[in-house]
């Protein structure tokens, strides 16, 4: 570690230099700050990744759905009721 102001070599664990008294910077000159750019790239990889999370999740609700349609239109045509679909049932499936 070398001071910033004179230059002279100082040992770990001074704080300030002995020679000419200015404060060490200890680990504080070597900090990444963020560019703007950087921080641009990390918010839409976070969006898309937010995007691609509400999709699927609505894709898979509505495959749900649709199963559950299939499964009332399918289990009420074999009743003799010749394909008739319970209006309670699809009501419940569509959320009225």
């Amino acid at each position: 570690m070398f001071c910033p102001k004179c230059g002279k070599e100082l040992r770990e664990y001074e704080r300030s230099c002995p020679y000419c008294g200015a404060a060490a910077a200890h680990g504080r000159g070597n900090r990444h700050r963020i560019k703007p750019m950087e921080l641009i790239a990390i918010a839409a990889g976070v969006l898309a990744l937010l995007l691609a999370c509400t999709v699927l999740v609505y894709q898979l609700a509505q495959r749900k759905k649709e199963a559950r349609w299939k499964e009332l239109t399918v289990g009420s045509s074999g009743s003799g009721s010749g394909g008739a679909v319970n209006a309670a049932a699809v009501s419940q499936v569509h959320g009225r």
